[in-house]
């Protein structure tokens, strides 16, 4: 859209300078654009990434309570055996 600003400005004042401007502006809000681009991707991998990282903590932990129940049972049923 500045893009066609600039070019009509240009072709009614004869302003070569006010045409540059514009297209600087331009392409500098294309750049702004596409940096909030690259944050909202770089944002969405993190919020993916922490999600995986708490749900292999989880099952970690989940694996290792399991581990410690069986462990728990095994000697509970030996001592039990022992006492016998």
């Amino acid at each position: 859209m500045l893009k066609q600003i600039a070019w009509n400005t240009f072709k009614t004042t004869g302003n070569i300078n006010t045409m540059l401007e514009l297209l600087e502006v331009d392409k500098t809000l294309d750049e702004i654009k596409n940096k909030e681009k690259q944050n909202s991707i770089i944002d969405n991998y993190n919020v993916k990434n922490n999600y995986n990282n708490e749900n292999t903590q989880r099952l970690i932990i989940e694996q290792f309570n399991d581990a410690l129940k069986k462990a728990n049972n095994n000697l509970e049923n030996k001592n039990n055996i022992n006492l016998k």
